[in-house]
């Protein structure tokens, strides 16, 4: 999943449901936002564009494998931790976690033949850019626009060893997470744009001569397009499947009911920081002894 930047507005727009007594102290300004919401989707970068190099560890697809025991455990670190900074991060984990999974939904409605999941997904992104911020995405810099928003702090990721280890046996380490960071930074600042269409010959060629490995991401993805794709609105309102029933919303009409449904969810987490009671929680991420 590739959303960077609707994880980061939907993070943002879901602060006003997160407990005051946790965003009155934690850091909420703009880079800190982006740097916790891009977290959970930042080993895209891992090695990008390097053809030879596989991602060993590929830590988001290992919480969906069990996300439940991971985000129990990460809640009751944050807890013991008493650091505010690390409770609003596994907020931002955990919202991630909840859009994406949502919004494969309607993303798979608009996957064709000459347009697959990444091109989707960039269109999305480049939206909301340009919704929020009246800005085109091809036209910034967001290596600049988010200033510091790349630059990882060990501190931010202390608190998750333990439950990395005891879920998955293993551990991204803050070397890994640093390089993503860094190679996230030169991906927005040197090539997610080709205003001459020049790079795109240089990506192709990457492709077709050396990126042959199977799931492996294509060069060609990691460039935005000039113009948004407008079917990918829905503003058509063309019926789609969503969990067990059909809807017909817009991409801005999905975008407020994932919203006001998380709700619920970031409620049960303030109860978990105010009470240190597990339970409500759990009814949405039930664990199985």
């Amino acid at each position: 999943m590739s959303l960077y930047l609707l994880n980061y507005y939907f993070f943002k727009d879901s602060l006003k449901n997160i407990s005051f007594d946790i965003t009155s102290k934690a850091k909420t300004d703009n880079n800190s936002l982006f740097k916790f919401s891009f977290f959970y989707n930042s080993t895209d970068f891992y090695n990008m564009l390097n053809p030879f190099k596989k991602d060993p560890y590929r830590i988001n697809k290992q919480i969906k494998t069990n996300p439940n025991l991971f985000f129990k455990e990460i809640l009751m670190d944050a807890k013991i931790s008493n650091n505010e900074n690390n409770i609003l991060f596994t907020y931002a984990i955990i919202l991630s976690y909840y859009l994406n999974s949502k919004f494969n939904y309607y993303i798979k409605n608009y996957i064709t033949k000459t347009k697959n999941k990444y091109y989707v997904e960039k269109m999305i992104d480049s939206y909301f850019f340009n919704k929020f911020e009246k800005l085109s995405l091809h036209k910034i810099n967001i290596a600049d626009y988010f200033f510091d928003g790349f630059i990882i702090n060990d501190n931010y990721l202390d608190f998750l060893d333990k439950p990395l280890k005891r879920s998955f046996g293993l551990f991204c380490t803050k070397k890994y997470y640093t390089n993503c960071y860094q190679n996230a930074s030169k991906y927005y600042d040197k090539h997610t744009r080709s205003k001459t269409g020049l790079k795109k010959i240089f990506y192709l060629l990457n492709d077709i001569l050396l990126n042959h490995r199977k799931n492996k991401r294509k060069a060609i993805t990691y460039l935005y397009h000039k113009k948004i794709d407008t079917t990918i609105l829905n503003l058509n309102k063309k019926e789609y499947e969503f969990e067990d029933k059909m809807i017909n919303l817009s991409l801005d009409e999905f975008y407020d009911k994932l919203l006001k449904d998380v709700k619920n969810i970031i409620n049960a987490i303030n109860i978990f920081y105010d009470d240190f009671n597990i339970k409500p929680f759990i009814k949405f991420f039930p664990i199985t002894d």
